[in-house]
């Protein structure tokens, strides 16, 4: 499909704004995620503001040395991308769990970080020990078990979060699972069917809302009008169901 000039323009002045807006996030937040959650907390916690200063704005120019070494060395995004899921698949759960399960504490998430590279690189030797052929969901399956055996262990042997910090969390959010020690001091619990239901169609009208335009501009329109006709019904069904907070300002 031809465009004109001027939409060419426009095109490219917002595929590089949308890259240098998501390269400058992902620095900030990098060095957001290492100065508060590694440097600060566990290897200089009672250093001055000024000090904590002058890391911060060395932390985005290291992250990003980094990433041009990467990508420099880089021969395939999609091969980039099968890595990351690789080295990921094994704190996901951790991520999931926190939210059902009190015990799951910091250590549990470095723990199941640092055990994704090694597991990574002996992977290859156990499924050939094992027996199992390789593929992309034995690949997954095996990091995700293989990480547990780690940061399963080290959670149990660690010290869990602070209560009170647990109570506060569980008093705002009463997530379902294993939160018995703390669901008896909750004044009312929450109707999580409800609430998952909720998410479900509202994470399908964002995508929706996302595609069915993409789907019109290229062709496909009745696919394009389904999916924007069928986003429309679901975020209306939400506004009413929730009493019009968007409208009313009550949703925060």
């Amino acid at each position: 499909m031809l465009l004109p000039i001027g939409l060419r323009g426009v095109l490219v002045a917002s595929f590089f704004a949308a890259f240098l807006s998501t390269l400058s996030t992902q620095l900030n937040w990098g060095a957001s995620y290492l100065l508060n959650d590694g440097y600060k907390r566990f290897l200089k916690p009672k250093a001055s503001e000024r000090h904590y200063l002058v890391v911060a704005r060395l932390l985005p120019w290291i992250l990003a040395v980094g990433a041009m070494a990467v990508a420099y060395v880089n021969r395939s995004i999609g091969a980039s991308f099968t890595l990351i899921l690789n080295l990921t698949a094994g704190v996901g759960p951790v991520y999931l769990l926190r939210w059902f399960w009190w015990r799951i504490n910091p250590w549990s998430e470095i723990a199941a970080m640092s055990a994704s590279l090694p597991m990574l690189w002996l992977r290859p030797y156990a499924l050939q020990w094992l027996g199992l052929l390789e593929g992309s969901i034995t690949h997954l399956g095996f990091m995700v078990l293989a990480t547990a055996l780690v940061w399963l262990p080290v959670t149990l042997l660690t010290a869990p979060s602070d209560s009170r910090t647990l109570q506060e969390f569980y008093a705002r959010v009463q997530p379902p699972g294993w939160w018995s020690h703390f669901s008896s001091k909750a004044k009312q619990p929450i109707a999580w069917r409800a609430v998952l239901w909720q998410w479900a169609l509202g994470t399908y009208a964002l995508l929706a809302t996302t595609v069915a335009p993409l789907a019109i501009w290229f062709g496909s329109k009745p696919i394009g009008w389904a999916l924007g006709l069928s986003a429309l019904v679901a975020w209306v069904w939400m506004w009413r169901k929730n009493g019009g907070l968007m409208r009313t300002g009550e949703a925060g």
